[in-house]
């Protein structure tokens, strides 16, 4: 389901970076998803930002459109949140992301 996502963690086990980093996949309150992935190398530095609707904010009650994805690098990870229904978008972005990076 979240291919590029695990292939990419799992390319990056060397018996020390798993310990401190990795990948996380939380459901969130919204609902929806918050996934953050620790890079590494150039790839931590790279600029990326990806949204399709318009994601929970302040100015719009936190609540969203219907299907809203938003996937950013910040501090040398790839965090994506999405509805509940995103989270395999979440992997496109983030294989849209190291085909750029």
């Amino acid at each position: 389901m979240i291919k590029a996502l695990f292939e990419y963690n799992e390319s990056n086990f060397d018996g020390t970076w798993e310990h401190s980093q990795g990948l996380t996949i939380k459901s969130t309150d919204n609902p929806g998803w918050l996934v953050e992935l620790d890079l590494k190398g150039a790839r931590r530095e790279a600029q990326f930002t990806y949204h399709i609707g318009d994601f929970p904010s302040s100015r719009n009650g936190n609540l969203g459109s219907g299907d809203w994805l938003h996937c950013q690098v910040v501090n040398g990870q790839f965090i994506g949140a999405a509805s509940r229904g995103m989270l395999k978008e979440i992997d496109v972005a983030f294989a849209l992301f190291m085909s750029k990076a």
